[in-house]
């Protein structure tokens, strides 16, 4: 066996900072290695490695000490058969794994998004056929928006009424039955409730246009760009954001807001205020032109994880959408509202209430 350290030996081992320029003595020592091995039989293979020294080393096998290192095995006859690279270490392997895992989510990404691409080119065979149906699910949204603030002004109408009746009872000295309480408490549960779903159709509204506007941006990507500029733009206007929705950070926060609300609610609306509820107010329906109704609400906001207050904004004559009011003023005071809050709503004198 010719020892792994057989380098070590010789006093002028070189240190291998070029592999091209070996000492005398190494080249010695390699050919009487070579020699050796050719006569211990044409299978031997002799293996070459550097230590931490720099000191290159040739055995014909590796010590046990040195086996993580790179090394190259050497027929006996001289010619390199094969390179064997350094173990790695576990910072290396755990940058392979890092690495593997990103080109495989990459990967799937771009599966994901050729997918995407073949289900969009199925379904439109035109940018006319995304508007269309862009246009199509908005008014399918508009449509349920007006159904659920009709059902609003029945209850509101259904919850006058039940007022009107409790205070005749009062003002005829007779206690008012748990039965009309329980149905003015539901007409109340029921306006909120009808406020948290038009809140729902209107971030609904919201994401169906982000969505739509994001397919026409690929779809014009991914056909002619001869065909994609002769379609026609058929732009819409993004929806507003809901500037008459305070989403609080939690129920302290609405707890603080509940009174500024209310003081606009006082200073805005021209009708007077038939309910004062720590989570409703309501003003008269408007019966003349002119006439502008406020309704504030304390509802979920949405997500499930808090509260928001809702403001929303009643005319004579609606529009023809049903989402709001042609009044002038409808846009200020929708806009206003989160600025009121901000800032605090300044005293004001209080709007008479209802006789």
């Amino acid at each position: 066996m010719v020892s792994p350290r057989t380098c070590m030996d010789q006093p002028t081992c070189d240190r291998h900072r070029s592999p091209l320029r070996m000492s005398a003595g190494v080249v010695a020592t390699l050919a009487g290695v070579l020699l050796s091995l050719a006569g211990a039989g044409a299978a031997a293979t002799l293996y070459r490695w550097v230590d931490d020294e720099g000191v290159v080393h040739y055995s014909d096998r590796v010590p046990p000490s040195e086996i993580q290192r790179g090394r190259t095995e050497i027929s006996n006859t001289g010619v390199r058969l094969e390179t064997v690279p350094p173990a790695k270490t576990p910072e290396e392997r755990a940058r392979e794994r890092e690495l593997e895992r990103a080109r495989a989510e990459r990967q799937r990404l771009i599966d994901a998004q050729a997918a995407a691409d073949a289900r969009l080119l199925r379904t439109y065979h035109s940018v006319d056929d995304i508007h269309l149906a862009r246009s199509t699910k908005l008014a399918s949204i508009d449509a349920a928006i007006e159904v659920t603030r009709s059902l609003i002004r029945l209850y509101q109408g259904r919850l006058v009424n039940l007022y009107g009746e409790a205070g005749d009872m009062e003002r005829a000295g007779k206690a008012v039955p748990e039965d009309l309480r329980a149905r003015i408490a539901s007409a109340e549960t029921m306006i909120r409730n009808a406020y948290t779903k038009i809140l729902e159709h209107e971030r609904q509204r919201r994401e169906v246009h982000a969505g739509f506007e994001r397919d026409l941006a690929r779809y014009q990507r991914l056909v002619e760009p001869t065909e994609a500029a002769a379609a026609p733009s058929g732009e819409t206007e993004a929806p507003p954001p809901l500037t008459n929705l305070v989403t609080c950070a939690d129920a302290a926060e609405c707890d603080r807001l509940w009174p500024l609300a209310v003081a606009y609610v006082r200073r805005h609306a021209t009708t007077p205020i038939h309910l004062a509820g720590d989570r409703l107010i309501v003003t008269a329906a408007p019966r003349k032109a002119g006439d502008v109704g406020l309704i504030l609400s304390r509802i979920a906001d949405g997500s499930g994880a808090g509260e928001a207050l809702f403001l929303d904004v009643q005319c004579h004559r609606p529009r023809q959408d049903g989402r709001t009011c042609q009044d002038p003023r409808a846009p200020e005071l929708i806009t206003g509202f989160r600025a009121a809050l901000d800032r605090g709503a300044e005293e004001e004198p209080p709007m008479p209430e209802p006789r």
